[in-house]
């Protein structure tokens, strides 16, 4: 299934050049994070996506989770959801904020 999921990740870095858009990016760090040592990649493709599309909350989202599930995390998953908030106030981002500032 290895072969499955390089070339998922194949098909969405060409649909990122083609069609960038948040939901891509999300889809791509969702499939790198399956790989064995793929979270750290799957944050840096998460950190382009807030780059090209600040005004979307679900990139802020999805970057805030990986980066709660690293060790030692939990202070840069508050930041970006801070920055988040900052550029598209919205509820589901303030509850994120809240929930990660409990733990």
């Amino acid at each position: 299934q290895e072969n499955g999921l390089d070339e998922a990740i194949a098909v969405l870095r060409q649909g990122i050049q083609k069609f960038p858009h948040p939901h891509l990016y999300n889809a791509l760090s969702e499939a790198l994070q399956k790989q064995e040592n793929g979270l750290d990649e799957a944050i840096a493709v998460l950190r382009q996506g807030i780059h090209k599309f600040p005004n979307d909350d679900r990139v802020y989202m999805t970057l805030s989770e990986y980066l709660l599930s690293r060790e030692n995390g939990l202070d840069e998953a508050i930041a970006v959801l801070r920055q988040g908030i900052q550029k598209i106030p919205n509820p589901k981002l303030y509850v994120a904020l809240s929930q990660a500032l409990q733990k």
